[in-house]
């Protein structure tokens, strides 16, 4: 089955988000769209690992704009599902900023970046919102329940603050998203009826996600916030 489609799927790590987008674009013949996670496109650009929580603001600011622009050149004209979003970007980023303000940790210039920053966010969430409003036909924000055990407090705090954000992001832009709740299965169930698709048997839809969770095995693409 193909279509030219695009959708995005939101929510923070830990969310189901690419078990579920490498399922759905097994269903409906659509490729994936989504960016190396955070600390490894850190390493790539500066060339050493650094510790999420450590990044300053100059670093948060190149790295969204890094993975904004990776983004939108995986966002195929044509069709997708986007494993995040260009939302994700601006949450992401809010959320860091949020926990590194919060620290005892911050150093005289980081604090100089954060004024220089309150002016440049102004200038990139125009222009990343002004891209979403646009570039989806359907949003859907993966809440996946109940949590992990393995989640650390750390990434639960980072979690919450990630989703108030994005709302926010939704809300001030008028943009229209459906919130699912539960597991993948239920995910994918959820976005095959919204899509109105003939929803698969349930053996069929376990088979496939019992393939895409060895698949993302294989992806190393797992990203943590700190320890």
């Amino acid at each position: 089955m193909k279509s030219n489609l695009k959708i995005a799927l939101v929510g923070s790590y830990g969310n189901g988000k690419t078990i579920t987008t490498l399922s759905l674009c097994k269903i409906l013949g659509l490729p994936r769209a989504h960016v190396e996670n955070i600390d490894s496109l850190y390493q790539r650009i500066y060339g050493s690992y650094k510790n999420p929580k450590e990044y300053s603001t100059a670093e948060l600011l190149s790295l969204g704009l890094a993975r904004f622009h990776s983004r939108i050149k995986e966002e195929n004209p044509k069709g997708f599902i986007s494993d995040g979003s260009v939302f994700n970007e601006i949450a992401y980023g809010e959320a860091r900023f949020e926990l590194s303000s919060q620290s005892d940790k911050s150093s005289v210039k980081d604090i100089l970046h954060r004024k220089i920053y309150l002016d440049y966010r102004k200038r990139l969430y125009r222009t990343i919102t002004d891209y979403g409003k646009t570039a989806y036909d359907k949003i859907f924000y993966l809440r996946i329940t109940p949590a992990s055990p393995t989640v650390s407090g750390t990434n639960l705090k980072f979690q919450e603050c990630f989703e108030k954000n994005v709302f926010q992001i939704f809300q001030d832009n008028n943009i229209r998203y459906k919130t699912l709740t539960g597991n993948i299965e239920s995910f994918i169930s959820e976005i095959l009826k919204e899509l109105d698709i003939v929803l698969l048997d349930n053996p069929e839809l376990k088979q496939i996600i019992i393939e895409t969770s060895k698949e993302k095995q294989t992806l190393k693409e797992d990203f943590h916030y700190g320890k």
